[in-house]
């Protein structure tokens, strides 16, 4: 159940990947392609219900049930863009000089980094 696999749509094969989620296994969920070559998989369930038995003193074993959580899975590195992105944001509120530069990059740009210094300053849910 926590095993990931990709499919080559080029070569018809699977591939088995190495991912940072082998504590969070989980069967019958989604994913979908995220940017960057990521692949977000979220719902389903966090146990294999159907390998549920009683426990030594006749109850039920607990089910955890639906997974709430999304995992994203980083399938090719990300580009020097998105990792400039992801730097100024995670940093830019303890860097004066960044906060000074800010201002200076293009349009295109700044609007990119500041969704990213939004993500980065949005309090996770735990």
């Amino acid at each position: 159940m926590s095993d990931g696999w990709v499919f080559d749509v080029e070569t018809h094969k699977w591939r088995e990947i190495e991912h940072p989620y082998m504590n969070k296994p989980r069967l019958w969920h989604t994913a979908c392609q995220g940017r960057d070559s990521e692949v977000h998989v979220f719902g389903g369930s966090c146990d294999f219900i159907l390998l549920v038995d009683k426990n030594k003193d006749n109850t039920r074993q607990t089910i955890k049930g639906h997974c709430n959580d999304v995992l994203v899975l980083q399938i090719k590195p990300y580009s020097l863009f998105r990792i400039c992105e992801d730097y100024i944001a995670k940093n830019v509120k303890n860097c004066k000089m960044l906060q000074r530069q800010l201002p200076y990059m293009p349009a295109k740009i700044l609007a990119a980094v500041q969704k990213r210094i939004s993500y980065f300053q949005t309090p996770s849910k735990k």
